[in-house]
């Protein structure tokens, strides 16, 4: 069980190949969408609702459940291997009959509203979608045991099975209407909630077996005495994700306000912008979360700072290499994935400025991630959330302002989102220093400054080139006339030949510079 920072390499590789896979196929299901449907009002309508009923989502699994699941079973492990699976066995249980009352309630609320007051569309799907709720906070459990035991590819690739239930209902029902292909989507949905959740169950249910017969699997107990102190962390994990979810919410509305199609750019935009996240950020964060927590539990602080300076560095290495990367090829990435069928000029257009602006806050995101980690591991979990109301109120404001006072489109709405990260890190980053004002150590600026001007000095040559050789993306950011690439081939070579182009400009400078910290992606 020695964390060393090779271990947690190995865990990050584990779960950046698990992520990308997932991503991979879920950019092919965003494709299909785009291809079939397009960016109709039906599809922003399905759209919305799908984050409405993910809300409990958010709230009861993902980010909420891991970080507050993970540090206290791992303080149970090290004292007795089969307390935490009865630990784990009582969360289960009363995670399942806490969710199936969440469902039946909310279910009879919508539906009552629907009847009652008035019918809706994004009432109705949410209504086929919640049940899924139930899954998908299960597999959040089933993942954050898994990551315990240092099992990162199989949480992160479960996502697949979800991408592939839901390309294959696009690719069947494509004949059908905007209008009656979403209802089918939301019925299918919930079944790839299922596969997902089934993809981990297996796994998790063998490490579980391996401290407890099956009849004391069955002997649970509801609400146990462990349980109990995980109210605390994951009430407070919730405000702050809550509050996250509720502005997602709103940006959808205002992105509603602002234009009609809005919720559907910024569908197509985040797809993007989250595959850097997911990758890199997601993928740090899940990979130091366990060794931190072990560190801090033994004391030995050396090791929690040093984690802590390596994720910042890869991090922000990976983070600052994709944001430039972003603006440079962007153009021929959101081209070559949506860029064909109903998915217009307009939509390329709108979706692509979308990308920009929330590329602009990627790095702050990951900070983000990482910093909460290290008072996740501490237990420490009012911070975060302080931060991340704070930083929600910030959003919301913003996006009052720009959508109401300037009357500005949907890309404010992302940009709104890029100046909230940045805010939100700033909050974090105070109280990591007034707790620990030595957790920075001495080369982690230094590898700052090297690795901005390695991307730099890349970037802008990858621009001259883009420019001398007429690339359309490279047009489209100077607002110059271009010729947009039609098929697939096209636009596939576009990618491909400005994607080269910085790749070797950033090699080139990388080892010329003799940037290690870009340089690691070797070892």
């Amino acid at each position: 069980m020695t964390d060393t920072t090779k271990t947690i390499a190995s865990s990050f590789r584990n779960f950046f190949l698990g992520t990308f896979l997932s991503r991979i196929t879920g950019l092919l299901r965003d494709v299909s969408m785009a291809v079939f449907f397009g960016s109709s009002s039906q599809i922003a309508s399905f759209m919305v609702a799908y984050r409405f009923a993910n809300l409990f989502r958010r709230l009861f699994a993902e980010s909420s459940l891991n970080a507050s699941f993970i540090p206290h079973y791992e303080a149970i492990r090290m004292q007795d291997k089969k307390e935490a699976s009865i630990f784990f066995r009582d969360l289960f249980f009363t995670l399942f009959f806490l969710l199936l009352f969440i469902a039946i309630f909310f279910e009879g609320s919508l539906i009552f509203i629907n009847k009652s007051f008035f019918q809706n569309d994004i009432i109705n799907l949410t209504i086929l979608m919640f049940p899924g709720l139930i899954f998908i906070c299960l597999y959040a459990l089933s993942s954050s045991i898994l990551q315990c035991h240092k099992k990162f590819f199989l949480p992160s690739v479960a996502p697949v099975f979800f991408n592939i239930v839901w390309i294959s209902t696009v690719i069947a029902f494509r004949k059908l209407n905007a209008s009656q292909f979403v209802y089918t989507l939301a019925f299918f949905v919930v079944l790839a909630f299922f596969m997902q959740y089934l993809a981990t169950f297996f796994s998790s249910k063998k490490i579980i077996f391996e401290n407890l017969s099956i009849k004391e699997f069955f002997r649970f107990k509801l609400f146990s005495k462990d349980i109990k102190k995980l109210f605390k962390p994951i009430f407070l994990s919730i405000i702050g994700i809550g509050a996250v979810q509720i502005n997602s919410a709103f940006d959808s509305i205002f992105s509603k306000i602002a234009d009609s199609s809005g919720p559907a750019y910024l569908w197509y935009a985040i797809r993007i912008y989250q595959l850097p996240i997911a990758l890199f950020g997601i993928s740090l964060s899940s990979a130091i979360l366990p060794p931190l927590t072990r560190s801090y539990k033994i004391g030995d602080l050396e090791n929690f700072k040093k984690f802590l300076n390596v994720a910042f560095k890869k991090s922000f290495s990976l983070m600052l290499i994709c944001t430039v990367g972003i603006f440079l090829i962007g153009p021929s990435l959101v081209n070559l994935i949506f860029g064909r069928g109903r998915f217009d000029l307009i939509s390329f257009v709108n979706t692509t400025m979308c990308v920009f602006a929330y590329g602009s806050g990627l790095v702050f995101a990951s900070f983000v991630m990482i910093i909460s980690s290290s008072f996740y591991a501490k237990k420490q979990y009012f911070i975060p959330s302080l931060a991340a109301i704070l930083s929600v109120i910030l959003n919301i404001l913003l996006n009052a302002v720009f959508v109401f006072v300037f009357d500005l489109k949907s890309i404010s709405i992302a940009i709104s989102t890029s100046i909230a990260a940045f805010f939100n890190f700033l909050i974090l980053n105070y109280f990591l220093l007034k707790k620990f004002k030595d957790i920075y150590q001495k080369d982690l600026f230094f590898s700052f400054v090297k690795v901005f001007f390695t991307v730099l000095f890349a970037g802008i040559l990858t621009f001259y080139i883009g420019y001398y050789i007429k690339d359309f993306g490279i047009l489209f950011l100077l607002k110059k006339s271009y010729i947009l690439p039609k098929s697939f081939f096209s636009q596939l070579a576009s990618f491909l030949k400005m994607s080269s182009i910085y790749l070797l400009c950033l090699i080139s400078f990388s080892y010329l510079l003799k940037t290690k910290d870009i340089l690691f992606l070797k070892d």
